[in-house]
């Protein structure tokens, strides 16, 4: 009986966990990359470091159904001319990519 409680647990812990997993819809067309940001760190309660300058110009569309947060930055990272790397659980760099030079 012990046992079956105990895995009965485990179950709704792991369910839990999966169900308050934020996601996110979202449609833009030619928005500024800026403003798609401010978007996910007030959704997903992050924040992103760049710099302005690098990232002021930049135009995105996209149109996202119920996404979350680890596959919007996928999407973004192959979507743009930037890297979006976390580096804690509620920070994320932005870096501009790099050509990788091979001799």
């Amino acid at each position: 009986m012990r046992y079956l409680f105990f895995l009965l647990l485990i179950f709704v812990q792991i369910h839990t966990s999966f169900a308050q997993e934020k996601t996110l819809s979202l449609e833009v067309k030619n928005t500024s990359l800026i403003s798609v940001l401010n978007q996910l760190e007030s959704t997903f309660d992050i924040r992103f470091s760049y710099s302005d300058q690098v990232i002021s110009e930049e135009k995105i569309t996209l149109q996202l159904n119920e996404r979350t947060l680890d596959d919007i930055l996928k999407i973004l990272n192959k979507r743009t001319k930037f890297n979006f790397k976390p580096i804690s659980e509620r920070n994320i760099i932005i870096l501009k990519k790099t050509k990788d030079l091979h001799l």
